[in-house]
């Protein structure tokens, strides 16, 4: 374990820090983790503008939870979910985990657990029964995260370009 860090709610502040963090997460760690032929069945046509637009649509959701990962002052990582009601559900009150990152040089010392941690919290709090996450079928080190962390794995989607 590595030195404690910080957990925090995100503001509009943090907006450049969460852009780099969302990019990282959806290009660098997907095209590591991705074969270059499967990228193409989730690729997006303008994927600056949408990463843009995702983190200031988090930033603005109400049933948004945006959590920031620091040490020593400097961010390191992130964990986002958003909140919904299913009321046809047993477990109505949800919450769903969209982004989870820590950056290369934290990993393994306890900070994506801490964040996870403080999201739980954070959505026992408003209710939430269920908390749902999901990653790419080729990332062992975030499959493993999951599973140590306690999740199932309930569901597998299967793409195909026709």
């Amino acid at each position: 374990m590595g030195e404690p860090c910080t957990i925090r709610s995100a503001d509009a502040t943090d907006r450049p820090v969460l852009r780099g963090f969302h990019g990282d997460l959806y290009r660098k760690h997907r095209d590591q983790i991705l074969p270059a032929e499967t990228r193409p069945l989730i690729e997006y046509e303008d994927y600056d503008t949408l990463l843009e637009a995702d983190i200031d649509a988090l930033l603005t959701d109400r049933g948004a939870h945006v959590l920031v990962a620091e040490r020593d002052g400097r961010a390191i990582g992130y964990i986002t979910a958003r909140t919904r009601v299913e009321p046809r559900r047993a477990l109505s009150r949800r919450a769903v985990l969209e982004d989870w990152y820590v950056e290369p040089g934290h990993r393994g010392d306890g900070v994506g657990g801490a964040l996870l941690r403080a999201l739980e919290a954070k959505l026992k709090a408003v209710g939430c029964e269920v908390l749902e996450s999901g990653t790419w079928s080729n990332n062992d080190i975030g499959r493993r995260a999951h599973e140590s962390s306690g999740f199932q794995e309930v569901r597998t989607t299967y793409q195909k370009h026709l």
